[in-house]
């Protein structure tokens, strides 16, 4: 039994990073910045998007909630910008792993950066239904071809993506 978790761990994780190479395999900052903000950016993108609509489905007479909700989610970016900022000063060497890791032990720090990953992949997929969104409706073949268009686009940048 221990044989096929190790196994699977490793398939799913990779091998070990021994903490000895573990400096030299950090991304600098300017390559970080870009691939790990971009989950701020897709919400603040994405958000309003679907809230217009949820509020539209409903009934025209909901948009007056539009303004309300938008200053709702500006409250909310406010917040977790001081949040992320106070957790900056608290470690200032570390991301969520670290955090996690100096905070709550080092099981925790492994299942906040699962939790990380696993919102990244979230968020790609909802970055392709948002793009193919308005596109399948904007052409005559309709549904029929979204999940090839979804499909097209990440096969798209994985070279890029891989190569980095």
């Amino acid at each position: 039994m221990s044989t096929i978790v190790s196994t699977a761990r490793r398939l799913l994780l990779g091998r070990p990073v021994a903490f000895s190479g573990a400096p030299a395999s950090r991304v600098s900052r300017m390559r970080a910045l870009p691939v790990f903000s971009s989950n701020a950016f897709s919400s603040l993108a994405y958000a309003p998007d679907e809230i217009i609509l949820t509020l539209v489905a409903t009934s025209s007479a909901a948009l007056v909630l539009g303004p309300a909700i938008g200053w709702s989610v500006v409250v909310i970016m406010l917040v977790i910008v001081a949040s992320f900022r106070a957790a900056l000063v608290a470690v200032p060497r570390g991301g969520i792993y670290e955090m996690a890791r100096t905070n709550l032990g080092p099981r925790s720090g492994v299942v906040a950066s699962a939790a990380l990953l696993l919102d990244l992949v979230f968020m790609v997929a909802v970055s392709l239904a948002a793009f193919s969104h308005p596109r399948c409706g904007a052409h005559s073949c309709g549904w029929r071809w979204a999940p090839w268009r979804c499909s097209f686009w990440p096969r798209c940048a994985e070279p890029v993506s891989a190569g980095g």
